[in-house]
């Protein structure tokens, strides 16, 4: 088919997150994340994606809107298209279906961020820049149950027992959320201490300490904690639904640091995933800097994680005027 039987159109958003549950979808997809990160001038915006009469993706995000003598308004979504069908075709004719959309409606660029994306395939970007990253997911499959912890988590799991440590669902999540926002801090302090001076505790988008209240209160943000001797050392955060999980942020004090706690929690959270049928645990990937990048990543495969390909999409502008600023660079550039 052309092109121009790519097209969005607004979603009816009360049925949105069931309808999701046909597609292969991204937990950032979901009405209560959106909607957590919301805020006057950043709008929730639900999508259905069709190619003639047949939907075949779905994308949930926000309308950045910048106030000024002319509104300007920008398109911004955590993942790419959640898709009926993950190949390299449907994901490039949701992008040339979403373009449309953002060109249609005046947006004047968009991005989507590569969080716990289902686009794992290499694919034609539709004039869209592409950044990769990794995705560090344990899959609880044949593959989970043949993993063994190598050395370097093995000591974790010793120096976590030796001090009793339990793994414990939060009975009282939102003060465990002020726990964990401390705990936060002293992670940033410690690592800033080691040179990572670009580290950010928070480092999706937008998101907020309020905002992570409001998606604990839906009931997707879930709260797991370590205990030693009535104490609270390690606070993690997931976002879960069904039976896919993705964790979002931790913190730990010196003494979690010193017990190999945060890997004895990763580890533990595994294993009660896949003891409660969930299909995946996406660790996610550090988008900060490449020292993080690398101290990450190694954590991340010591408890099971394998990489996945995902992608970060931003669009030059889309309509004019705006449009003619990027023919005027190039055009400067040419002639220098």
């Amino acid at each position: 088919m052309e092109s121009k039987s790519l097209y969005g159109v607004l979603a009816d958003v009360e049925k949105w997150n069931t309808d999701l549950e046909n597609f292969q979808y991204s937990l950032f997809h979901l009405r209560e994340w959106v909607e957590s990160v919301s805020t006057p001038t950043l709008q929730p915006i639900y999508i259905d994606l069709y190619e003639g009469e047949i939907k075949i993706g779905k994308i949930a995000g926000l309308v950045i809107i910048k106030k000024g003598w002319v509104n300007k308004k920008y398109l911004f979504f955590y993942s790419g298209p959640s898709l009926i069908d993950n190949s390299e075709l449907i994901a490039e004719k949701c992008l040339n279906a979403l373009v449309a959309f953002a060109k249609e409606n005046r947006y004047i660029s968009l991005q989507c961020t590569p969080l716990d994306s289902k686009m794992h395939a290499t694919y034609n970007t539709c004039n869209l820049r592409k950044i990769t990253y990794n995705e560090y997911i344990i899959r609880f499959d044949d593959s989970f149950n043949d993993f063994k912890p190598g050395q370097s988590l093995k000591k974790k799991l010793h120096l976590a027992g030796r001090v009793d440590t339990q793994f414990c669902s939060s009975a009282n999540p939102i003060k465990d959320l002020d726990l964990m926002l401390q705990l936060m801090n002293i992670t940033k302090n410690k690592r800033t201490e080691h040179s990572r001076s670009n580290y950010n505790p928070f480092s999706l988008k937008f998101v907020t300490a309020e905002s992570l209240s409001k998606l604990i209160k839906t009931g997707k943000g879930k709260i797991y904690h370590a205990l030693n001797n009535g104490e609270i050392h390690f606070v993690t955060l997931s976002l879960e639904n069904g039976k896919q999980a993705y964790g979002l942020y931790n913190g730990t004090n010196e003494f979690g640091y010193k017990n190999g706690i945060p890997g004895f929690m990763a580890f533990m959270l595994s294993q009660y995933y896949n003891n409660n049928g969930f299909e995946y645990f996406n660790l996610g990937a550090s988008l900060d800097n490449k020292e993080d990048d690398f101290h990450l990543s190694n954590f991340k495969k010591q408890v099971g994680c394998v990489p996945y390909p995902v992608f970060t999409i931003k669009s030059d502008y889309l309509i004019y005027p705006y449009k003619a600023l990027i023919a005027a660079r190039k055009s400067k550039r040419l002639f220098k």
